[in-house]
């Protein structure tokens, strides 16, 4: 007896009867015994030939050449391995088994990266236009989308559940999908209606109403009770990874973050390959400065693709990490992946600013500087540390009048701002304004007594302009305040043999000697300088100006190389031509 129109063996026969010869075909059957039979039969009756029986991915037929046909089964879990479908045949129930298939769905997200899972079955669901997947398998494919982060899907998935859902599925969806995705939109009134109405009805499970009441407590701001409600949950469902993360959350915002990496450590071990899960992990570990393990699992946590605006935070927090572990490359092109995913937002720019500041390239970091200032996102203190880190680059390339704008904006954002003043100082020194470096040095110190680097940049001024005991007596401020930097130490030495303090200047080379090993080539110049070393001076001279031209007016001026500044080297160097940025 031949099927009727209507029975998915007939569908299959359609099928066969319209392949091309190198059509690629899966055919989904989660079922086993008689109607496996009857496919097999369909099969043969189609000129289909038994390929590979015991093939890993599953029996593989073959119909001519090229046309291959797949047919899964329940208990065949390596769909992976198959090539992507020219077309795909769902038979649906009664063949079709949910439950087994949502198992079997799991385990295939927590052994696969989650978004090449989800968007396969995302492509598998669009194919069927057959047999629609139905609202359960729809709420399960987008609670799997929602933890992988792929939003776009999540949603897709989720108009169909509340188009089509009876009510108790749609009481699942409120809680596990529709309240969390319109949240993660911004849109807080939807989100507290869906849970709202999961708390109404009356025949909601004790487990969705935690979660429900937990999710609302969490939206308004009620820690306690959120906290509360979501150790319900976990309680009622402890298979259930969700509580674990949010009580992580919770416990990270208290600044709790041992109980934060003991929930995280549960969760991961109930969801292995959730990307949200790896994400906050990543987070704990950059709070806690593991930033090798941070490193770690942020790289897992961005190759599973998400939204634009986590994807950006996430190469965030991993380029910071690997610039804390000293791999400033890798650093560098994470950090533009962030400001690639999240070109509006200022922190990609202003972290890239400063890695690139630090490696010496300062014109890339003026760029990012400047875009960061654009982005228009930040309180004005943080506002005010861009534009000091501008200024800084601009000093370093010598353009000092764009130096000197962006400092005095830092100080208008933010008046208490030592660094700024101390920046400000450092640009009117070089350019001879020493009365107004004065006052600039002074209120820095004024602000932050124990910064080091304004004492210094005062004693620089009073060395410069022939007060030495008042020299003297800063460069030993700046010592109280920063023992570790030579700078001062050579300094020091230099006004004590201006004074005819030759034993004392001795001393004072002798520290400086202990840490010039790692200190900046202008610094180690100084201190040859001063010792003596013409050659070795002006050798490491040209390599500081060539890293840092814009010190090159300051050079000119500083007493500590006075002993140079008669040689056609020096003069060389240090002419005043080369100034002008370029």
């Amino acid at each position: 007896m031949a099927p009727s129109p209507d029975d998915p063996l007939a569908r299959l026969q359609k099928l066969l009867s319209e392949l091309n010869e190198r059509e690629v075909v899966t055919v989904w059957l989660f079922a086993d015994g008689p109607e496996r039979l009857a496919l097999d039969q369909v099969l043969a009756a189609a000129g289909v030939r038994l390929r590979k029986r015991h093939h890993p991915s599953g029996p593989h037929w073959q119909r001519g050449r090229n046309n291959l046909i797949y047919i899964q089964q329940s208990h065949h879990d390596t769909t992976w391995q198959y090539p992507a479908p020219d077309r795909v045949l769902w038979l649906t129930p009664p063949l079709l088994d949910l439950p087994h298939f949502w198992q079997v769905l799991r385990r295939r997200l927590a052994d696969r990266p989650v978004p090449a899972a989800t968007a396969h079955w995302a492509r598998l669901q669009q194919a069927a236009p057959l047999a629609p997947a139905g609202p359960e398998l729809a709420l399960r494919l987008g609670c799997a989308a929602l933890a992988a982060g792929r939003d776009d899907e999540a949603n897709a998935f989720a108009r169909q559940v509340d188009d089509a859902a009876a009510a108790d599925l749609l009481i699942q969806a409120r809680v596990r999908l529709l309240a969390p995705l319109a949240w993660l939109s911004g849109d807080k009134e939807t989100a507290t209606s869906q849970w709202q109405t999961v708390l109404e009805a009356e025949t909601a499970p004790d487990l969705l109403r935690a979660a429900a009441a937990a999710g609302l407590a969490q939206l308004h701001g009620d820690r306690p009770e959120a906290r509360a409600r979501w150790q319900d949950a976990a309680r009622l469902a402890p298979a259930w990874s969700q509580p674990h993360l949010a009580l992580s959350q919770l416990a990270a915002e208290r600044g709790r973050l041992d109980e934060a990496l003991a929930a995280l450590q549960v969760a991961q071990g109930l969801a292995p390959g959730s990307r949200p899960v790896l994400s906050a992990l990543g987070r704990l570990q950059s709070r806690l400065n593991n930033h090798g393990e941070a490193a770690r699992l942020l790289g897992q946590a961005v190759a599973r693709p998400t939204a634009p605006v986590e994807m950006g935070r996430d190469y965030l927090l991993l380029g910071r990490a690997l610039v804390a572990e000293g791999r400033i490359s890798e650093g560098v092109a994470a950090l533009a992946q962030a400001a690639a995913f999240t070109p509006g937002r200022s922190a990609p720019h202003n972290a890239l600013g400063n890695v690139l500041a630090q490696r010496g390239d300062y014109a890339a970091a003026i760029t990012h500087y400047e875009r960061a200032i654009l982005c228009g996102d930040l309180a004005l203190p943080n506002l005010a540390k861009i534009h000091n880190g501008l200024a800084n680059a601009q000093y370093q390339v010598g353009d000092h009048e764009a130096a000197i704008r962006n400092y005095e904006q830092a100080i208008a954002l933010d008046y208490k701002y030592a660094r700024a003043y101390n920046g400000l100082g450092m640009v009117l020194r070089a350019t001879g304004r020493y009365e107004a470096a004065t006052e600039a040095f002074q209120k820095a110190i004024s602000l932050e007594n124990g910064y080091a680097a304004p004492y210094y940049g005062l004693g620089s001024i009073y060395s410069v302009t022939g007060r030495l005991a008042e020299a003297a007596q800063a460069y030993k401020s700046s010592i109280a305040r920063e023992p570790d930097s030579a700078l001062p130490y050579c300094s020091l030495a230099a006004i004590y043999q201006r004074q005819g303090r030759e034993d004392e200047a001795a001393i004072q080379l002798n520290e400086a000697a202990k840490l010039i090993d790692r200190e900046k080539a202008y610094n180690v110049a100084c201190y040859a300088a001063i010792k003596g070393e013409s050659a070795a001076a002006l050798e490491w001279l040209d390599r500081a100006i060539r890293e840092t031209p814009g010190i090159r007016s300051w050079i000119r001026r500083d007493p500590d190389f006075a002993s140079l500044q008669a040689l056609p080297r020096f003069q060389e160097l240090t002419a005043p031509a080369d100034e002008s940025p370029a």
